[in-house]
Parts: C-alpha cells; sequence; structure tokens
C-alpha cells in the first residue's frame, strides 16, 4: 500500500509541474549612436555656480508616444579600454585617476534620461573637491537602444 501511495505522490508531482511557452514575436528595436563632443556639454550649476555635472540632450524623434508608453530606451557608454572597445550600461560608475598623480582619485557617474523626443545623458564628478569647477566630460560615445 506504502509502494502504491508513493507511486502515485510521484506521478502527480511530475505532471503538476508544467512550463508554458508564449509564442515567438520578433523584438522590433531601433539602435542610434549618440556622440558628445567637449562644446556639446552643458554645466549644471549647484547653488555656488559651479557645475554640479555636465549635460548633453540629443533629439531623438524616435522616442514617440507609443515607444515612450509600450517601449523601454537602454543607452551604453562606449569606449575603449586597454585596446578593446567595451560598453557600460548606463547608470555606470567608473573609477579615474590623474595620470600625473595617481593618488588623486574620484569617480564619473554617467547616468541618462528621456522623455519623447529626447535623450539626456548626464556626467557628474564625485571628487568633492568643491574649490575648483568638475573637468569637462570631453569627447563621450553612447549608444542608445529602443526596444518595443
Amino acid at each position: 500500500m506504502k509502494k502504491l501511495l508513493l507511486v502515485l505522490v510521484a506521478a502527480a508531482a511530475l505532471t503538476a509541474c508544467t512550463k508554458e511557452y508564449n509564442s515567438y514575436t520578433e523584438m522590433n528595436r531601433i539602435i542610434i549612436d549618440c556622440k558628445a563632443y567637449a562644446n556639446d556639454w552643458i554645466a549644471g550649476p549647484d547653488k555656488n555656480s559651479y557645475p554640479e555635472f555636465y549635460y548633453c540632450d540629443f533629439q531623438i524623434p524616435e522616442i514617440d508616444n507609443f515607444l515612450y508608453n509600450n517601449g523601454t530606451v537602454v543607452a551604453y557608454y562606449e569606449y575603449t579600454d586597454a585596446d578593446r572597445q567595451v560598453q557600460k550600461a548606463l547608470p555606470c560608475v567608473i573609477p579615474k585617476w590623474d595620470k600625473n598623480d595617481p593618488s588623486i582619485t574620484w569617480t564619473e557617474v554617467i547616468d541618462f534620461e528621456y522623455e519623447r523626443g529626447w535623450i539626456r545623458f548626464k556626467v557628474t564628478n564625485d571628487d568633492f573637491n568643491y574649490g575648483e569647477p568638475p573637468i569637462n566630460p570631453g569627447y563621450k560615445l553612447f549608444r542608445v537602444v529602443i526596444i518595443w
């Protein structure tokens, strides 16, 4: 009797676990490269009139009402690291140091936000050096992926 009960419980357990798969739908996506040069960055001042962060806006008409409400926007920072091209998903935190004095370190935080028709990239240097304005981010390449 115990063996029969064990077989019935095992059979019920095996048939209770099922996986359901939705039918495959092809993913739609748009990939856009945004290049920000040193003169494109705008300083966002803090209360002392020092730039607290830098930002750069790009017009992206592909982010329309439909995509804003039903899709998603993902952004990456693309750069060269040790002679290889890499992409970091945003937001990201990048440790930095002065090439002439490695004891001088800070953190660069890169983030983005978007609205219908626009995307804004922001760079904040978290060096806690309030006596001087942060360094302009210079040239940066961003990759924007819109998925729906």
